[in-house]
C-alpha cells in the first residue's frame, strides 16, 4: 500500500498570515496611539500641579516661619488639595 504525503499550499498559507499580521499591526499602532495621548495627558496636569505643589510647600514653610504670604491668588487644582 502506498501513501502520498498531501501538497501544502505556502501562497496559501502565507496570505492567511500576512491578514494575521496586518490585523495585529493596526492593533499595535491604535495602542501605540492611545498610550502617547494618555502620556501627553499625564505630563499636562503634572505641569500643572507642579506650580501648586511649590505653592503647598511654600505655604508650609511660611506657616512653620509664622509669615504671612498672599496665595490666595490662584486656587489649586483639585488634584492638589489636602486629603
Amino acid at each position: 500500500m502506498l501513501s502520498f504525503a498531501t501538497v501544502v499550499d505556502y501562497d496559501a498559507m502565507r496570505k492567511n498570515l500576512a491578514a494575521v499580521f496586518d490585523g495585529k499591526i493596526e492593533e499595535v499602532r491604535g495602542l501605540v496611539t492611545k498610550l502617547q495621548k494618555t502620556q501627553r495627558a499625564a505630563e499636562q496636569t503634572l505641569e500643572k500641579c507642579a506650580c501648586c505643589l511649590l505653592r503647598r510647600i511654600l505655604l508650609r514653610v511660611a506657616l512653620s516661619l509664622d509669615l504671612m504670604v498672599g496665595t490666595k491668588s490662584r486656587v489649586p487644582c483639585r488634584l492638589c488639595l489636602p486629603r
